[in-house]
């Protein structure tokens, strides 16, 4: 009878897990790097989530809350701009899957952006 409550409780461990991990609640903590002032967008397709474009100038800093169901389940675009003059220059979208509950760093330079330690999200790039 012990051997049975334990398997019990163990699928219903799993299944909790199964659970949360349908939904995502990942934040993307933003840092510009850049000389120049930029924006960046996240577009979450799984979750049917689209940031706005976010503005930041030189070391300014800037959180982005992902919440929803089936966020690894698609792709994710990152679309970024530099400023150019009085102009904004797109610059080629990214593209990676994330999934998770947790936090990840995103240093933002005048050309790229590159994410830098994370906690509770799992990531593959493209």
């Amino acid at each position: 009878m012990n051997g049975m409550k334990t398997i019990i409780l163990v699928l219903l461990g799993i299944l909790a897990l199964l659970c949360i991990a349908e939904a995502c609640d990942i934040k993307l903590k933003l840092v510009s790097k850049t000389d120049k002032p930029v924006k960046f967008q996240v577009i979450v397709p799984g979750s049917k989530i689209r940031t706005e474009e976010i503005e930041l100038k030189r070391k300014q800093k800037k959180l982005i809350q992902i919440k929803g169901k089936n966020c690894g389940s698609k792709i994710w675009i990152f679309k970024m701009w530099v400023k150019k003059g009085k102009q904004w220059k797109k610059l080629p979208d990214s593209k990676m899957r994330l999934d998770g509950n947790g936090w990840t760093d995103v240093n933002i330079e005048d050309s790229r952006f590159h994410f830098f330690g994370s906690f509770g999200i799992l990531t593959s790039g493209i």
